[in-house]
């Protein structure tokens, strides 16, 4: 529902990994691109994982 009505429409979900401190800038960026009045954007936390993946994710995201 939204906006007290039923819509039906293709949706893709999009998984991105990033650092906490790049995630306001993320969704800004998604937020500033995307055609919804109210897209689902949500974090979750990473609580454990292959060390060598969360080692490369912290050097992809670095400025």
């Amino acid at each position: 529902r939204w906006q007290g009505d039923l819509h039906e429409a293709d949706e893709h979900l999009v998984a991105l990994r990033t650092r906490r401190s790049v995630y306001a800038a993320l969704e800004a960026w998604i937020r500033a691109r995307h055609h919804y009045e109210l897209p689902e954007i949500i974090a979750l936390p990473i609580a454990a994982g292959l060390e060598p993946y969360l080692d490369w994710i912290v050097d992809a995201t670095r400025s």
